[in-house]
């Protein structure tokens, strides 16, 4: 008889399984405690083989007893493996490490830099396309594929840069084996794939005669099927099926599964292992206590396929609530008050289940108000612990230059040592010196001058090479921190995982610049996961998906059920793209799917008591519920049942924001400003502001209040857009005759490679720049040849009355003949041809009121100027366009321009003005305005 046995997701499976190892313990003749330790258990996670332990403890009645040997299915533990066979089953080879990881990045990225199509990419863009690219080869590898007997030119990819892909594909694929090879190393994936099927073909020669357990369920790797079809000849072997549907679909139902269906998993294990479905049996009692997942198999199988006499019971879902919030910070607020509810109870234990880690941060903070901190089990990358953060963020004192702000926030950082720290009022009387100078300069303005000019010292004599081994910078970089960092701060959990990350870089011999290596420690500390030592709170557990399988609690919070994070999308990989997927047989988009549906089916089975929440909207827009939640509700409803909120966390969510919500409808702010202490000048866009906000404008140009600027804030698109914006602004000026796409780029090139270096070598930034000189280049000849004078970056200024003088600059002015043309380059959305003739934007006619002055000054003697055009050019890399404004449309816009000029002078010179808040604020400069949340609405 076949041991496949099957258990519904109400059965706590570990519980079971304890048990079953129990009594074979029993039966044995020696019946003594050696006797467990000679069962070996592969379970399908590493946290479901921690949980494994406990319960085996947990059920051993106080007694000493051995673990069995118990691992990963998918990830077997060497050391647990049979002693007498481990040689043929290792066969000469040794298990990968991190330095192992480490240098075959290394590698990848020489290689990835020796092709022409990378060569000109920077080297850590080179090191992260390099680890994505082994993150596919280790999946190719897993899957038992020999890289370099592939054949995959003959994929037809959708576009050309797929094709790219492809050649380099094909090319790495046949010369990495070899490299590995030549340094005696092996991949991750080869390893795990080579010690199963060793394993497999072992087992199938010589039956093991220890009792084995193998436990599965949704998802595995293809050498695990190998290894279940050697232990179904062992005849002490069983094999344990987790969540499957009791009673089982037929087998012409289960066949007809699509490949995104919660239950294909069951369809690919018969197949695989050439056995029918109707073999597979439920462990003995178990089909007793499977009543929700029975009544709700309809929601996953329709009732043609699947035909149930079970009664519907509602007292089953009464303990179901599904909470539709209307924030995300809302659901992570019902979600705690839930978690906290449950320790009113005693040893009542409950677990929130999501796929959205940012959402598990959320609800962390959230339980801190009570004091209850709890991990969340899948850890965080080890860059974003406080201490590695701090020792990652001294590498900023290393450049050529720093700013003062970034210098003060490393310098009072946590972990830095208190001779080194700078007191807040050296940063509040050095606000002015937010622009980059060098560390030397900067020591000087420190009261700890004396201990920061030793850190100087040994930056200088540390860094003073340019190239050396790996090895030699992890030892000055060591020595760098530590110069830093107190030393009973290494003493902690994070000091000693960074240490521990540290340690792979040891005995690697590449050869490195400074700022590579700086690159790779980066990406490395990122890619390392920290996970507390403290271990899980005794009752309350955060869980991802796949972790929270196995585990039995009294309430299962499901959160975050929306399409687009349950099911989340794919891990994103360049390599890794649907075709190929298909045509090397590697698990897709509709696999995951799958085995999130499967999980959901599990989770809302497996409690007493259920909590399901979504919000309706997020940062992206209105959301849309996961399609398991819609089976779920449609089929409630064809029973007359809904799933309703909980009036106790509906209660406790009210109580909880009105502490915290700031008092409503208060007056707006409002300042009275004499005329001796308002400034005699304005921009137009500061007269623009007065208009629409005067209150804001009292902030910024009467009080000088500014946010400080975020440290080390990456290049976005609107910095991007500005230095596009300048650059065309400087190529204007030195126009050549005609202008061709070259000389623009080069121009561009020259600005770029001076304020942002590096960014016009981004090929995703680089092809936007080329597609958007193509479109140009003929603009500017059209002007050249219809202008007399062309006149960039032109500031003018306008006396309004006697103590007011308006003032601002033109992008473009061209001139001809007494006409004259503005333009002003917009790489943001421009204004509606609408809300410039209706005088809500004020921006182009006002600078044509300016222009027509500053011409009438500087020629006199001729005839008044006359704007013929005014035109915002929107300089999208996409859709290009010109939104001008002529004829009739130009004078009702010039119109409202006189009208808001005569407003502002009758207002600002008057002896007292009033600058007022209005209903609405939102200006995000408003941030920095410690009353903004009392009048914002």
């Amino acid at each position: 008889m076949i041991n496949i046995w099957t258990l519904p997701p109400e059965a706590n499976l570990l519980q079971i399984l304890s048990k079953r190892i129990g009594e074979i313990d029993n039966n044995d003749q020696c019946n003594s405690i050696f006797s467990v330790p000679n069962s070996l258990v592969f379970m399908p996670t590493r946290r479901s083989c921690r949980l494994l332990e406990k319960t085996f403890l947990q059920t051993s009645s106080q007694k000493s007893v051995l673990l069995p040997s118990i691992m990963p299915i998918g990830d077997p533990n060497i050391e647990l493996l049979p002693a007498h066979s481990l040689s043929s089953i290792l066969q000469g080879a040794l298990p990968p490490s991190a330095k192992s990881s480490l240098q075959q990045e290394i590698l990848a990225t020489e290689l990835l830099q020796s092709l022409p199509i990378f060569k000109s990419l920077p080297w850590h863009q080179c090191l992260s396309l390099s680890q994505d690219l082994l993150g596919f080869y280790e999946t190719i590898t897993t899957q038992g594929i020999n890289p370099s007997s592939l054949q995959i030119s003959n994929i037809v990819p959708d576009s050309s840069h797929g094709q790219h892909q492809i050649q380099f594909l094909e090319i790495f694929l046949q010369q990495w084996p070899q490299i590995l090879k030549e340094n005696n190393l092996i991949d991750r994936g080869s390893f795990r794939y080579k010690i199963l099927h060793n394993l497999s073909t072992n087992w199938l020669l010589s039956p093991p005669e220890i009792p084995i357990f193998a436990i599965i369920s949704a998802g595995w790797i293809p050498p695990v099927m190998n290894l279940l079809q050697a232990l179904l000849k062992s005849p002490k072997a069983e094999i344990w099926i987790h969540g499957a549907p009791t009673p089982l679909p037929n087998d012409q139902s289960l066949k007809d599964l699509s490949e995104t269906h919660p239950f294909s998993y069951l369809k690919i294990f018969c197949q695989q292992l050439g056995i029918l479905p109707s073999s597979l049996r439920p462990y003995p009692y178990t089909q007793i206590i499977a009543k929700r997942s029975t009544i709700l198999l309809p929601v996953f199988l329709s009732k043609e396929k699947k035909k149930t006499s079970t009664p519907f019971d509602k007292n089953l879902f009464k303990s179901v609530n599904l909470h539709r919030c209307s924030t995300q910070e809302e659901e992570a607020q019902i979600i705690a008050l839930s978690l906290r509810e449950t320790l009113d109870t005693p040893l009542k234990t409950a677990a929130l289940v999501t796929p959205d880690r940012t959402l598990a941060k959320r609800v962390q903070a959230h339980l801190q108000r009570w004091n209850i901190s709890v991990d969340d089990s899948a850890g965080k990358p080890l860059n974003e612990t406080p201490f590695a953060q701090v020792c990652l963020q001294t590498l900023d004192l290393l450049k050529p230059t720093i700013s003062f702000f970034s210098f003060s926030s490393i310098s009072n950082a946590p972990f830095i040592k208190s001779d080194l720290k700078i007191n807040s009022d050296i940063l509040k009387n050095n606000r002015q010196h937010l622009t980059e100078i060098s560390l030397e300069a900067l020591i000087e303005k420190t009261p700890q001058a004396e201990y920061w000019s030793n850190i100087f010292l040994l930056k200088k004599d540390i860094f003073k090479t340019t190239s050396a081994p790996t090895k030699e910078w992890v030892i000055k970089y060591l020595t760098w921190i530590e110069a830093m960092i107190e030393k009973k701060a290494w003493q902690s959990e994070e000091g000693n995982a960074f240490i521990q990350a540290l340690q792979s870089f040891k005995n690697i011999k590449k050869i490195l610049t400074k700022y590579e290596f700086f690159q790779l420690l980066n990406a490395h500390i990122s890619q390392q996961t920290f996970r507390t030592p403290k271990g899980d709170h005794p009752r309350l557990f955060i869980l991802g998906l796949r972790e929270a399988r196995l585990i039995h609690v009294d309430k299962i919070i499901l959160s975050s059920l929306n399409e687009g994070s349950w099911p989340s999308p794919p891990m994103q990989n360049m390599w890794q793209f649907l075709q190929i997927q298909k045509e090397l047989g590697l698990p897709t988009g509709a696999t995951k799917i799958s085995h999130d549906g499967f999980d959901f089916w599990v989770n809302i089975n497996a409690a007493p008591e259920i909590l399901l929440t979504r919000c309706i909207k997020n940062e992206q827009g209105p959301t849309i519920p996961a399609r398991w939640l819609n089976y779920l509700q449609l089929y409630l409803e064809k029973h007359e049942m809904e799933l309703k909120p909980s009036l106790f966390l509906e209660r406790g969510l009210i109580s909880l924001q009105e502490h915290h919500i700031p008092i409503k409808n208060s007056k707006q702010p409002v300042a009275i400003v004499t005329l001796k202490n308002k400034p005699n000048k304005l921009s137009v866009t500061q007269l623009e502001k007065f208009l629409k906000d005067p209150y804001l404008l009292y902030c910024q140009k009467i009080l000088s209040l500014h946010p400080l600027p975020d440290i080390d804030k990456p290049l976005s698109a609107l910095d991007f857009g500005i230095l596009v914006h300048a650059a065309l602004e400087k190529y204007t000026k030195t126009m050549p005759l005609p202008p061709t796409e070259a000389s623009f780029l080069k121009s561009v090139q020259g600005v770029l490679s001076k304020k942002a270096p590096g960014s016009f070598d981004n090929p995703f930034w680089r092809k936007r720049l080329e597609r958007l000189a193509t479109w140009i280049i003929p603009q500017l000849k059209t002007v050249q040849e219809n202008s007399k004078k062309i006149f960039p970056e032109l500031w003018a200024n306008l006396p309004v009355g006697n103590n007011l003088t308006l003032f601002g600059k033109i992008d473009r002015l061209d001139y001809l003949l007494g006409d004259f043309s503005i333009i002003d380059y917009k790489t943001g959305t421009p204004p509606t041809q609408k809300a410039v003739i209706e005088g809500k934007n004020l921006q182009l006619p006002l600078e044509a009121i300016l222009a027509t002055a500053y011409l009438k000054d500087k020629n006199p003697h001729l005839k008044t100027p006359v704007v013929h055009q005014l035109a915002y050019w929107f300089l999208h890399h996409q859709s290009p366009q010109i939104i001008s404004f002529e004829g009739e449309n130009l004078l009702k816009a010039l119109e409202q321009a006189h009208k808001a000029l005569q407003i502002v002078k009758d207002s600002w010179l008057e002896e007292i003005t009033i600058f007022e808040a209005p209903d609405i604020c939102s200006d995000s400069l408003y941030t920095p305005l410690e009353r903004q949340q009392e009048w914002k609405k």
